[in-house]
């Protein structure tokens, strides 16, 4: 029998994308009165034009750059964007990002026993609702770019005006999608490694001492 690739990979992503529906909807329903409140990405695309953005992810590579980007971080034409998952690394060496972005739709502990009253986060619009409520500081919210139904339908109930965001499936992605639609000079993207070697997170990040979770991420 004759195997059509093309119609295996089609029929996985759909199925991917309707089990990921009912969250997603659940996850908006609880964030609305946050959503209204904040609004989406048109409010903050002018704080990056003509910047160099530095897109900050978990990986173990980020422990070689933290000092340098330390002693850069107060240039003004520097924009620094953390994921969820390597803030907790940046503040313990006093790096306070101008971003922070997530997408998780779980609940994960990225910000108990954080002051993220001075931060500004990026979130997905589906985000884990658990997640948000630990977040103090300003939100800006995003849908994903992902248009085809019943998707249209979760898009229209959080607010098309939310602006849209490529997903490529990981956190840093969103955040390049995001800093590539302003108008910045350049990006750099750091601990944006796959980790294959003796820990797969940076020092301080969440999961760095979790490695067996990840075990099977290949």
């Amino acid at each position: 029998m004759k195997v059509d690739k093309i119609e295996i990979a089609t029929r996985l992503n759909h199925g991917i994308l309707d089990e990921r529906f009912y969250s997603f909807k659940k996850n908006i329903l609880k964030n609305q009165n946050l959503i209204d409140h904040f609004g989406g990405l048109s409010a903050i695309i002018s704080q990056l034009s003509k910047k160099h953005v530095i897109i900050i992810g978990a990986g173990p590579s980020l422990e070689n750059s933290l000092n340098l980007i330390k002693k850069y971080q107060q240039r003004n034409d520097l924009i620094i964007i953390s994921t969820d998952m390597a803030l907790k690394s940046l503040l313990s060496c006093h790096i306070v990002p101008h971003f922070v972005f997530t997408c998780e739709t779980k609940p994960v502990d990225f910000f108990s026993g954080i002051d993220t009253h001075n931060l500004h986060l990026i979130s997905f619009s589906g985000a884990s609702a658990s997640n948000l409520a630990k977040w103090q500081g300003d939100i800006s919210f995003y849908n994903w770019m992902i248009y085809d139904s019943p998707y249209d339908e979760l898009w229209d109930l959080a607010g098309v005006s939310l602006g849209y965001l490529g997903t490529g499936s990981v956190i840093t992605t969103q955040a390049f999608a995001f800093s590539a639609g302003c108008d910045v000079k350049t990006i750099m993207l750091v601990g944006n490694d796959l980790g294959y070697k003796d820990h797969y997170y940076a020092l301080g990040s969440l999961k760095h001492k979790s490695n067996n979770i990840v075990l099977n991420r290949f």
